[in-house]
């Protein structure tokens, strides 16, 4: 629901002032045609066929609902040989990577991101199951910040909504390692109130809402700062006090949007 009501509520948005008026363009926000547009929103994010949604970061919730869909009905299958549950949850995350990676293969609304995601659902199921967080030290905390500093210095930058994975073992090295990382770190900054803490963490459970109001966001201010300095270049080529400007702005705007507004129509789509 998110998904098409997010993308079918910002497509007359889009249509009226970046395809007819051509003002507060991003990309190519101003060139796409409408059809595309909303081919986009059925087929997902699929650049072998020219195809992307405005609000791209949306590509995440229909591959994680069919990850999670994928997880259990495996988990379901194999619930009584827990090992042949562990090989066939592998097998489809390593299948679908080498197929993805080098024959570039794709499915509709990520549904072939969801079969590599499948490892990092088994993991945080182990996770979870064993209770692997609160066993994290300082010790396990520093060999994990070194795995990850590694696996993203010889990686490099990932896309998963793009299908770039760079190297297998080193793209499951680098997401696990980093989101072990967040997690312990947000365990630790838990208990601690003020407003900063207070403010991260109403931004963590209002995710849903920053996910879809962020891109907006950061189209207006963009625009406004074109328009306030003509010398900024591309949005894609910003300088990084730009760049934090915008990304301030893009998380900020929509949780004040979600904090006034959370209970109004298509609104309370996205908020808790």
């Amino acid at each position: 629901m998110p998904y098409f009501v997010g993308n079918f509520s910002f497509f007359p948005i889009w249509f009226i002032l970046c395809h007819c008026l051509g003002i507060f363009a991003i990309y190519d926000w101003a060139e796409r045609t409408p059809l595309s547009v909303l081919m986009a929103i059925f087929i997902g994010n699929n650049y072998n066929i020219g195809l992307w949604l405005i609000l791209y970061p949306l590509w995440f919730l229909p591959c994680l609902f069919f990850a999670e869909l994928i997880f259990l009905k495996v988990s379901n299958l194999f619930a009584k040989k827990i090992y042949s549950f562990y090989r066939v949850i592998i097998v489809l995350s390593a299948a679908e990577y080498i197929i993805g990676t080098y024959f570039y293969f794709q499915l509709p609304l990520g549904m072939d991101i969801s079969l590599v995601a499948q490892l990092f659902l088994l993991i945080g199921f182990l996770i979870r199951k064993n209770d692997f967080l609160h066993k994290i030290n300082f010790s396990s905390l520093a060999v994990l910040l070194i795995l990850f500093g590694a696996a993203f210095y010889f990686n490099g930058s990932i896309s998963m909504n793009a299908r770039d994975y760079g190297n297998i073992f080193l793209f499951y090295i680098g997401g696990i390692s980093g989101s072990l990382i967040l997690m312990k770190i947000s365990m630790f900054f838990a208990d601690f109130s003020n407003r900063i803490f207070d403010f991260i963490k109403y931004c963590g459970k209002q995710s849903l809402g920053i996910l879809m109001f962020h891109i907006p966001a950061i189209n207006v201010a963009y625009n406004l700062m074109a328009t306030a300095d003509k010398n900024i270049g591309e949005l894609r080529h910003l300088t990084p006090e730009f760049d934090f400007v915008i990304i301030i702005f893009s998380v900020i705007v929509p949780a004040l949007i979600i904090k006034n507004f959370k209970y109004k129509p298509i609104i309370k789509y996205f908020c808790v």
